[in-house]
């Protein structure tokens, strides 16, 4: 608990510090190549942060966390297990636990681009996509999935999940290593890169990916990021063309979906150790513009405050708690509706 504690309050000084070193940290890049990279041993339990081998449920899901590396010592940019690991126990209770219900949960540590890093990019999501290519990051997450897949998979159907930059490094797994083993993606119930807007160009026939379109589709990706009613300016979170789905009515017009259709929220505890489920109190509404989950029911004191990276009004750091139950009984809702079709 004091572990916990303590982590949180750094983190909190070292964002002062990101701003200055953002642009050092994006031109010191690793430029490296799958050949030339070490990549995580994944037959050592100790490099997942969760790895239900044991698991009974019929559905697996492999969870990326998002960035909880605010800045790294690495000159690289790339954060140690050991600067991330207090955060990801946090994301695996407060995130990953939308998936426990229906799915054995496999999350593996890799080492992601510190938030440093990401702010250097000028909100450009394109060059943060970029950074992903050809980057320890992605080839950690290419080997974790390779031993997934070799030792654990047995031919079950999974889930891909993720938020923030775990959902970049989805779309990255989705453009990149799934197009090298199609094969898996009919075994893919559905993909929910949250936090990140996947671009209206990578869904095609030659991809074989399919957005979402309502609330049982399978073998689709699903996603969206949650900005207040007024929000404007670019976001890191959007490329060119963005795609949306409502997480409450799970249509992709602009219907309305008040709180009333939220099935439960939930509030981390202060200690970050526990959370409880309480009614859910958070509308959603598609901007057809900006193609971004509209909130009009929480106040600007909540906003995620990113100038670097983020729009104005952002709720991006609490999109997963503010539609946890029904991401929750979608997840269940899509495999349900596999099975049904096989």
């Amino acid at each position: 608990m004091k572990k916990i504690i303590k982590s949180l309050l750094v983190v909190c000084m070292l964002i002062a510090l990101c701003s200055c070193k953002a642009e050092d940290y994006a031109t010191e890049l690793s430029t490296e190549t799958k050949e030339t990279i070490e990549t995580l041993d994944y037959s050592d339990d100790t490099n997942w942060v969760d790895i239900q081998k044991d698991g009974t449920k019929e559905v697996d899901v492999f969870y990326i966390y998002p960035t909880v590396a605010m800045t790294t010592e690495n000159e690289d940019g790339f954060a140690s297990i050991s600067e991330m690991e207090t955060m990801a126990y946090v994301i695996r209770l407060c995130q990953t636990s939308a998936y426990e219900e229906s799915c054995n949960v496999y999350m593996p540590y890799y080492r992601q681009i510190a938030m440093s890093v990401i702010d250097g990019c000028n909100k450009d999501n394109a060059t943060f996509l970029k950074l992903l290519d050809n980057s320890k990051a992605y080839y950690d997450i290419a080997a974790a999935l390779d031993y997934y897949f070799e030792n654990y998979n047995n031919g079950k159907p999974f889930v891909l999940a993720g938020h923030s930059q775990g959902s970049a490094m989805l779309i990255t797994v989705l453009t990149h290593y799934m197009q090298e083993h199609k094969d898996y993606l009919s075994r893919m119930v559905a993909a929910y890169v949250i936090g990140m807007a996947p671009s209206e160009d990578i869904f095609n026939e030659e991809t074989g990916l399919k957005f979402a379109e309502k609330e049982d589709d399978v073998n689709v990706v699903i996603s969206f990021t949650t900005e207040g009613a007024t929000a404007t300016g670019k976001s890191i979170l959007l490329p060119e063309n963005p795609m949306v789905i409502n997480p409450l009515n799970w249509k992709t017009d602009d219907t309305y979906a008040s709180k009333d259709l939220n099935k439960g929220m939930i509030n981390v505890a202060p200690t970050y150790d526990s959370y409880t489920f309480e009614e859910g109190r958070d509308d959603a509404q598609i901007n057809l513009e900006r193609k971004t989950i509209i909130c009009t029911t929480r106040s600007s004191d909540e906003y995620t405050i990113n100038e670097l990276s983020f729009s104005t009004e952002s709720f991006h750091s609490k999109e997963y708690s503010m539609y946890f139950g029904n991401l929750r009984e979608n997840v269940k809702t899509r495999i349900d509706a596999y099975f049904k079709e096989k």
